[in-house]
């Protein structure tokens, strides 16, 4: 390790904004490095295991939310996987990407979807999430209101 510098997560962050911001630090820390490293004022140091964790590659099966999910392990699974591969719900029998969702205040039940002043919101386990932005099958990205109206129905199922 030449240098590294800490960051905080913001808790609405996902992966590709975080992907984002990483890049530019990295090109950042780079340019302030490799001067002094190759004058031999920065000396490398080994990567200590500390707080390092393996993690398994992702999986097409751990993508779906489904209406048994908690609705804060749904979030950060949309947070997670977004903007690709994208955590999927399935809404009225097809597979829809989930591009960012926040826990709603109002529950349709488990299960069940349901629009609410205008957005789609998904019934889960303890709660419900608002879709905000959502790609069905086929089609590009759009907010969770584009998409109802576009549904022409107000409820439906969810898998």
């Amino acid at each position: 390790v030449i240098t590294a510098q800490a960051i905080d997560v913001d808790p609405e962050e996902n992966a590709g904004e975080l992907t984002d911001r990483l890049s530019g630090m990295g090109a950042r820390l780079l340019d302030q490095s490799i001067e002094p490293y190759l004058a031999g004022d920065l000396v490398p140091i080994p990567q200590t295991d500390e707080g390092a964790t393996y993690a398994d590659k992702i999986e097409s099966t751990d993508r779906p939310i489904r209406s048994s999910d908690d609705v804060r392990s749904a979030v950060n699974k949309v947070r997670a996987l977004a903007p690709d591969p994208a955590a999927t719900l399935t809404i009225d029998g097809e597979q829809h990407k989930l591009l960012e969702v926040a826990a709603a205040d109002v529950s349709p039940p488990q299960g069940r979807w349901q629009l609410v002043q205008g957005i789609p919101v998904a019934g889960l386990a303890d709660g419900a999430i608002e879709l905000t932005s959502i790609q069905p099958p086929g089609k590009t990205a759009m907010s969770g209101a584009d998409w109802a109206r576009g549904r022409h129905q107000s409820a439906g199922t969810i898998g």
